[in-house]
């Protein structure tokens, strides 16, 4: 599970696990309020979800693969501007 040891390493500040997980837990309202709007514009019918696949699968399947590639560049892209000051 946990390697305790890697806790004596020196680049650890202290209580960094304590602090951690109080910042993930406190990220969780604010992603709740960017999510909750979307998902309710959804169920109330504000979205072009289709039954089926009206489109055919080569669209569908390009779809999907432009989707993971948009949201794993926004990650990336994210992740790289969380190292510059």
């Amino acid at each position: 599970f946990f390697d305790k040891a890697y806790l004596s390493d020196p680049k650890i500040l202290p209580n960094q696990v304590r602090r951690e997980i109080t910042t993930t837990l406190s990220s969780i309202p604010f992603m709740t309020l960017l999510t909750a709007p979307v998902f309710l514009m959804e169920v109330r019918g504000y979205s072009k979800l289709t039954d089926g696949m009206p489109n055919g699968l080569g669209f569908e399947i390009f779809t999907i693969f432009s989707f993971l590639m948009f949201t794993d560049m926004c990650i990336y892209w994210i992740h790289r501007f969380l190292h510059h000051p």
